[in-house]
């Protein structure tokens, strides 16, 4: 009977070892009740945001604002209305039109005059002539 008692023992024995290692490291690691004290002293600190601080910020954002507004309205008055953009596009169609009207009137004004292909068969034709002159000339029993 004695060593099923301590046949069951020894498990319970080493259970607590390791349970008493485990605890004595884990008092290592933690933080002492001086350590969080401090750590919340800490926190607390950098937890406050001064008035002054938020007003300075505040100040600064109206003022970025005031710019911006400022910029606004010195851009607004740089802006061209619409009628007017419209008012130069319409004029620029209006030259557009008359400067294709003109080459149109150019292109129509060189194809009615005496052109390149009228030229070739003129010269043609004469050297035909010229031809058919000689041949006569040869079949009278000239040169």
């Amino acid at each position: 009977m004695g060593l099923i008692g301590t046949l069951a023992y020894l498990p319970v024995t080493a259970g607590l070892r390791d349970a008493r290692d485990d605890i004595r490291s884990n008092a290592k690691d933690a933080l002492s009740v001086e350590g969080f004290k401090d750590f919340k002293a800490t926190y607390e600190n950098n937890r406050i945001v001064y008035r002054q601080d938020v007003e300075a910020k505040i100040a600064a954002g109206a003022a970025d604002l005031r710019a911006l507004e400022a910029r606004i309205r010195k851009d607004s008055k740089a802006i061209v209305p619409r009628g007017e953009h419209e008012e130069h596009w319409r004029s620029q169609n209006a030259q557009i039109i008359n400067l294709q009207r003109q080459v149109d009137e150019v292109k129509a004004q060189a194809g009615s005059t005496y052109g390149v292909r009228d030229v070739i068969q003129r010269l043609e034709k004469q050297v035909e002539d010229l031809r058919e002159e000689k041949y006569r000339a040869m079949s009278r029993g000239g040169p």
